[in-house]
């Protein structure tokens, strides 16, 4: 009896060990992960203000405007 509790003692200890051996890992990657992510974050944002500025700037080079008289003479700087 007292061999039995002292086995399934030492299988709990054991099973405690590994899974404890487990959470420090799945912590380890939970954080290498948030690492990564912030960084995907940060990227995307810069993206997002890179396709803004090509946006605009397309927009800037193709304005047409209507209506309004040419004059040939003069300086036009």
């Amino acid at each position: 009896m007292v061999a039995d509790l002292s086995e399934t003692k030492d299988n709990t200890r054991k099973s405690k060990e590994l899974m404890e051996n487990k959470l420090r890992n799945v912590q380890a990657l939970f954080d290498e992960n948030a690492v990564e992510i912030n960084d995907l974050m940060r990227k995307n944002e810069k993206m997002k203000e890179s396709v803004l500025d090509i946006q605009m700037r397309s927009m800037r080079d193709n304005l047409i405007f209507s209506g309004i008289q040419e004059y040939e003479e003069g300086n036009t700087e």
